[in-house]
């Protein structure tokens, strides 16, 4: 299995404060390290965008 990042979600990780970026990268590897836990995963996993639930869905839409 492999990680993608797309380009917007590279230049928002720029932005993150270090302790942030530091729990994102353990919730990343958590999710690697045992693709079953949530919902199920099928192929590789891309990380797209992240932020807060206020607008996420609908600014994600956009950028699709």
């Amino acid at each position: 299995m492999q990680i993608f990042q797309t380009h917007r979600f590279q230049k928002q990780i720029k932005k993150l404060h270090p302790q942030m970026k530091s729990i994102l990268d353990q919730a990343v590897k958590a999710v690697f390290d045992n693709p079953l836990i949530g919902e199920a995963k099928i192929d590789d996993l891309t990380l797209m965008s992240f932020g807060s639930h206020e607008n996420f869905y609908r600014d994600l839409k956009k950028a699709l």
